[in-house]
């Protein structure tokens, strides 16, 4: 198995939550809230929770985010590991995701 590759990044309707959607099912396990940096309009916008839902990453932010404005993710991985206990998003054969570098969210 590969690691998971990011297929789509997207904000829902109320602003409150970004979804990062990778191409399988990850891990419970997953990386920490201080590994995330989302940026709406070059200001950072707090990440206050991080859940996994089948094959998406789900960041609370911690202030919602306005229709029409520009908004980007980076993920700060941490050095990849087989082991499926670490803070990392993951397969759920351990495979630990890239990290994102100003991921564009649309």
């Amino acid at each position: 198995m590969a690691a998971p590759t990011i297929l789509s990044a997207s904000v829902n309707t109320a602003g409150t939550v970004l979804s990062l959607s990778y191409d399988e099912t990850l891990n419970a396990t997953t990386a920490l809230a201080s590994a995330f940096t989302v940026l709406v309009n070059n200001v950072v916008f707090a990440v206050t929770n991080v859940a996994i839902n089948s094959s998406v990453v789900q960041l609370t932010l911690g202030s919602v985010v306005g229709a029409g404005n520009t908004v980007s993710v980076s993920y700060n991985a941490p050095t990849p590991d087989s082991w499926t206990t670490n803070s990392a998003i993951q397969d759920t054969a351990g495979n630990d995701a890239a990290l994102l570098s100003g991921y564009s969210v649309g």
